[in-house]
């Protein structure tokens, strides 16, 4: 990995320990999970976390998501801010954030899939969809995220997400 992919990594263990330190009596519920498409662009793995220590409300996600196209590596960071409606084990997740996009090629700043083209910068992003959390902890999650800005060719992405909530 580069020095970038690095210090984005770094970064994402402080958002992660962050919850923790604030943490007083009650644990803040928080979630892994990998998400195909959707706010990673092509895939990420992601760690989300709610501002109280209930299962619904207000809450922040974030993630590191690579891959490569025709060669070029792409690297995307998404942060979303995300509300979750519903009790116990299924929720309505909505949200709305920003993907941040880097490319190993300086040269090139502009890089087309045939589904999406990616740039150095970001991408604004919403999110709406279904979250169901087990009572073993297993986590799914399916939905639509609009991107906006940037070259979208495709608006509404899905996503398709599996992972651990403790």
């Amino acid at each position: 990995m580069g020095k970038t992919a690095w210090i984005v990594f770094f970064g994402l263990l402080l958002v992660a320990a962050a919850p923790k330190a604030f943490a007083q009596q009650n644990e803040l519920p928080q979630s892994i999970f990998v998400e195909g498409l959707g706010s990673g662009i092509f895939y990420s793995f992601n760690y989300d976390t709610r501002f109280r220590p209930k299962s619904n409300g207000w809450g922040v996600r974030v993630g590191m998501g690579y891959t490569s196209v025709e060669g070029d590596r792409i690297y995307t960071v998404p942060l979303v801010i995300n509300y979750l409606l519903g009790r116990k084990k299924n929720f309505l997740e909505v949200g709305a954030g920003v993907t941040f996009n880097g490319l190993n090629d300086r040269t090139n700043t502009n890089i087309s899939s045939g589904l999406v083209n990616v740039e150095n910068g970001a991408i604004g992003t919403l999110a709406i969809g279904y979250r169901r959390v087990s009572s073993s902890g297993f986590t799914f999650r399916a939905g639509l995220t609009p991107l906006i800005g940037g070259l979208v060719e495709e608006y509404f992405w899905p996503q398709l997400s599996f992972g651990y909530s403790f």
